[in-house]
């Protein structure tokens, strides 16, 4: 049963923007608690490590594309780096939007759009 949700490329892109998030949560908490990073610094690090894991991840495992070529490469993330700036921004607005108290309401909203629409585009 398990074999045939992994069947499945949305399950798979799901799964893998899970692991992606807490790889970003844990590299985040060890860079500032552990390390002794400040907190810009850890959330800086933690993020572009996170964009670059998802983007091969879901390349590889989600999406099944083994295209190494280093031109493709370069345009695949070049295009999901526009992507993400996309989605940086639209955060950013949806989060000013909303009142302050509604912080994790809003960012959770934000992530289900942007998570949608990304699975299409991907």
């Amino acid at each position: 049963m398990l074999k045939k949700y992994l069947s499945h490329s949305l399950v798979r892109y799901i799964l893998v923007g899970g692991c992606a998030y807490a790889l970003e949560l844990l590299m985040l908490f060890s860079l500032h608690s552990l390390v002794g990073l400040s907190a810009t610094s850890a959330t800086a690090i933690s993020f572009w490590v996170s964009i670059v894991t998802s983007f091969l991840l879901q390349k590889l495992l989600s999406f099944k594309n083994y295209q190494k070529q280093a031109r493709l490469l370069s345009k695949q993330f070049t295009a999901y780096g526009i992507l993400v700036l996309f989605n940086y921004c639209f955060t950013i607005l949806v989060v000013a939007f909303f009142p302050e108290r509604l912080l994790l309401l809003s960012r959770t909203f934000a992530l289900i759009l942007v998570t949608t629409w990304n699975y299409f585009f991907y």
